[in-house]
């Protein structure tokens, strides 16, 4: 008989957003964003009449975990039996005897693999669903090398671990590495993963090693490949299929403010960004301008978030102009607008290093005014 498998991964429930400050607005409702996506991931197993729902790791931040959340997964997993939950702990959500896995009763319908060895579950007809679990922050045991299967059939893997064929960020740890030919020789059919925060299907024509993505994006580095997957096994091979259900977005992006008179301009540009987009999920941006700006162009930044404050959920802006004036040939000057350039240079640079966005745009204005009196010109009305 066929079986199928809704797979998500990374939800990272109650994950402080600290960029944002824990207890904002925003903050907040990104976090019940995250609960809501679960929700919907458990409905199209429901609608899908799924077998089981797989979770590849990283279902909650195991420093941040509220009471209230795991009885918020307790509820939700009850509610989705005779449908079968399967977890295997990640990095951020390790099974330890301090971790909700370990002192919940989860119900009957609730398989944890608990330990950092493979083990199998059987899933229907002599299909098993192999897994394991992180049991430390700092899991790198690379648990496929050397593994094969005790006998031949149809098995499928539930992990959290990194593709070592991946190029990862700054930030992102290889835990549990391993690779497409570790899979293939183990005896696997299928690989359900987690750790990797956009969807990655390999190979694409009949996929192999399946990264869900997380269900929402959780930073501006995480723009695209938010997804549940649908896995089907027929009996012989699997088909799989992705699914975006996402509700909020990020985007980056660069606005040049040379041409603007006046902020108003800046904002309506700004406000053109991605308007499609956002007419179906709530946005965050992340802005640099850059360019030039004219004598009379005040770049306020936090009366441009104010203005934009019903277009987007929050608006990340960066000064990234230049002044009107060659700096870099004037600094190197021997004369007082040399001087002058290089003290208003070494004062913007401590007020970004502080990261204080008033000071450095006041640097800035007051750097322009002070080459345009410097050079005896019309300094105009701001």
């Amino acid at each position: 008989m066929p079986c199928k498998i809704v797979h998500i991964a990374d939800l990272h429930l109650d994950i402080p957003f600290a960029s944002l400050g824990r207890g904002s607005q925003v903050s907040n409702a990104r976090r019940e964003g995250l609960r809501d996506a679960l929700k919907r991931a458990f409905s199209i197993a429901e609608e899908w009449h799924a077998d089981a729902i797989t979770i590849g790791g990283d279902l909650y931040e195991a420093e941040h975990v509220s009471p209230d959340t795991v009885q918020f997964l307790h509820r939700l997993f009850e509610d989705a039996a005779p449908r079968r939950v399967i977890v295997a702990p990640g990095n951020h959500d390790p099974y330890t005897r301090s971790s909700p896995y370990a002192y919940v009763e989860w119900p009957s319908n609730v398989e944890v693999f608990r330990d950092p060895e493979l083990r199998p579950v059987d899933l229907r007809d002599g299909l098993t669903l192999w897994g394991a679990g992180h049991d430390s922050a700092a899991f790198y045991t690379p648990l496929l090398e050397g593994f094969k299967l005790p006998q031949p059939g149809k098995a499928a893997l539930l992990l959290h671990g990194t593709d070592r064929s991946l190029s990862l960020g700054k930030n992102k740890g290889a835990f549990c590495p391993f690779s497409k030919e570790e899979v293939e020789t183990a005896g696997f059919d299928l690989a359900l993963l987690g750790h990797i925060h956009h969807q990655r299907l390999q190979p694409a024509k009949r996929p192999l090693i399946c990264y869900p993505g997380s269900p929402e994006p959780l930073g501006f580095d995480e723009e695209e490949g938010h997804s549940v997957l649908l896995a089907e096994w027929s009996g012989r091979s699997w088909t799989i299929e992705g699914r975006d259900i996402s509700k909020w977005m990020c985007r980056s992006g660069k606005v040049d403010v040379s041409d603007f008179g006046s902020r108003d301009g800046v904002i309506d540009r700004i406000r053109g960004l991605w308007k499609e987009e956002r007419s179906t999920k709530r946005c965050l941006v992340q802005i640099d301008l850059i360019g030039q700006p004219g004598r009379s162009l005040e770049l306020d930044l936090q009366a441009i978030r104010s203005a934009l404050v019903s277009d987007f959920e929050e608006v990340c802006l960066k000064d990234a102009t230049t002044p009107p004036f060659d700096v870099e040939a004037l600094k190197q000057d021997s004369t007082v607008t040399g001087a002058f350039v290089r003290r208003m240079l070494e004062e913007l640079a401590g007020a970004e290093r502080m990261g204080d966005e008033q000071r450095a745009r006041v640097v800035k204005k007051a750097l322009s005014y002070g080459l345009l009196a410097l050079e005896q010109r019309e300094i105009g009305a701001p």
